[in-house]
């Protein structure tokens, strides 16, 4: 399992260059970083709900985006954004569970 610090520098999304611009690409991954960054400052015995609580807003932050573009994510972009948060959340210390993406509209 990758560390939050390895998730950070790992480029996600990368498929997606050529399909979408980076009006798109570019605020997914800073949703991403913004998330891991949320998770790397709390303190080192946080709740698991405090977790959960950044990772939900991550994916309030992608219901957003993906309102702001005309629901641009689909399959391929839904399946990718869950893997990548769902390995944030197993760094954070979480189950990988997709409960954790329940308040998704995509």
């Amino acid at each position: 399992m990758p560390s939050l610090e390895k998730l950070k520098e790992h480029e996600a999304f990368s498929s997606w260059e050529g399909t979408w611009s980076s009006d798109i690409v570019d605020p997914c991954r800073a949703i991403l970083h913004t998330t891991i960054d949320e998770l790397r400052n709390l303190p080192s015995d946080a709740i698991d709900e405090v977790k959960k609580a950044v990772i939900t807003s991550a994916v309030i932050k992608f219901n957003d985006l993906n309102d702001a573009h005309d629901e641009f994510i689909e399959t391929i972009e839904r399946e990718d954004i869950a893997e990548e948060l769902l390995q944030i959340a197993e760094a954070a210390g979480l189950k990988p569970d997709e409960e954790l993406l329940n308040a998704r509209n995509w």
